[in-house]
């Protein structure tokens, strides 16, 4: 029987060798000798099978990097666990270092998300001396994120994501030049020259989301395929957004009305990545809300009641981040670890022709 077919039929890998989970090593070998004898083919009434599912169980138990991932998440990953060519992706992840950095990933995106206005806060309130210091769990997290998916993903996922890797890291450089023009670190001529490398950098991200196509097509394919994407409808309006946002800035607009370009440009940059219209509607109006409290908090001086109606958001921004997490480690542990295959049919799903 093939073992990436074997399957538990609803018993743990436990059940199986009829051992609990804290058993040792030598009682987990034990018990598979008891249970490999029983379940022999050559045995009376052995089920056709069974051996098979033995084996595997003592496979899994007995490596010690397997063991933990299928303690913590059960015979959910089976799937991935008896697929050998995944062998050296697990022996990547269980490692002390890892886990470290995927905790730190954590932390960090909670700093990014849930409690990025209370360090907004704590700048406005001049804990922080800049705007700019608040950016650095985003760089953080940007750095980490780019350095797994690089040394756990195949090349061909590397090759997928190139253009999306510039693509945030664009978005993070306006974050950044905007913050320390805010804070007065640079000057207006530095914004310009900013904002103009940054719109050659989306164009750059454009050739390279086309460049994947090089093998079977030739330069004036990319080419013809980069001009029918930055003269779309929708890049268009995401270049206007960024300008706008860009002269707000410099002539010292209101910091509310500032809001409200930088919600369009959510808006019209999901829809232009394909997602949903409902999708897109609700983060563009979360990014208005998440602004207008940012701004509201910048200022430092928000008085008894601000700071009351801080505390009960800082509350609730716990509660969130606990909830945040336990989804996160829910969703791991009820994913269909069969459909994992997916990162390797990560590919060009649609072949075009030869131009």
């Amino acid at each position: 029987m093939d073992r990436t077919e074997v399957q538990t039929n609803g018993d743990s890998l436990y059940t199986l060798l009829e051992i609990s989970k804290t058993a040792s090593n030598e009682e987990v070998r034990m018990a598979y000798k008891k249970a490999a004898k029983k379940t022999h083919p050559d045995a009376h009434f052995s089920v056709p099978g069974k051996f098979e599912e033995v084996n595997m169980a003592y496979s899994i138990l007995a490596n010690k990097k397997q063991r933990i991932l299928y303690n913590m998440f059960g015979d959910n990953i089976l799937p991935l666990l008896t697929e050998k060519r995944y062998s050296d992706y697990i022996d990547l992840i269980i490692t002390k270092r890892f886990m470290s950095v995927f905790i730190v990933s954590l932390t960090l995106l909670l700093l990014c998300t849930v409690f990025y206005p209370y360090m907004i806060l704590l700048a406005g309130v001049h804990v922080l001396p800049y705007f700019t210091l608040t950016l650095i769990p985003h760089v953080l997290l940007y750095t980490l994120i780019i350095s797994i998916v690089y040394t756990v993903c195949s090349p061909d996922v590397k090759h997928r994501v190139i253009s999306h890797t510039v693509v945030t890291a664009l978005i993070l450089v306006q974050c950044v030049v905007s913050a320390l023009y805010i804070d007065g670190l640079i000057s207006t001529q530095c914004i310009i020259y900013t904002g103009a490398c940054t719109e050659a950098g989306y164009i750059a991200s454009e050739v390279l989301k086309t460049y994947q196509y090089m093998s079977i097509n030739s330069w004036l394919f990319i080419c013809r395929r980069t001009c029918d994407s930055v003269l779309s409808l929708l890049y268009i309006l995401c270049v206007m957004n960024r300008v706008a946002i860009s002269g707000l800035l410099l002539t010292g607009t209101s910091p509310y009305l500032r809001i409200v370009p930088v919600s369009a440009y959510a808006l019209v940059f999901l829809m232009k990545y394909k997602y949903s219209a409902v999708s897109a509607v609700l983060v563009s109006g979360g990014v208005c809300v998440c602004g207008a409290l940012i701004v509201f908090l910048s200022h430092g001086e928000i008085g008894v009641i601000g700071w009351s109606v801080v505390l009960g958001m800082f509350c609730v921004s716990v509660v969130l981040a606990g909830y945040l997490m336990y989804k996160i480690f829910n969703l791991i542990g009820k994913a269909a670890w069969s459909s994992i295959t997916v990162l390797e049919k990560y590919r060009i799903e649609r072949v075009p022709l030869r131009v």
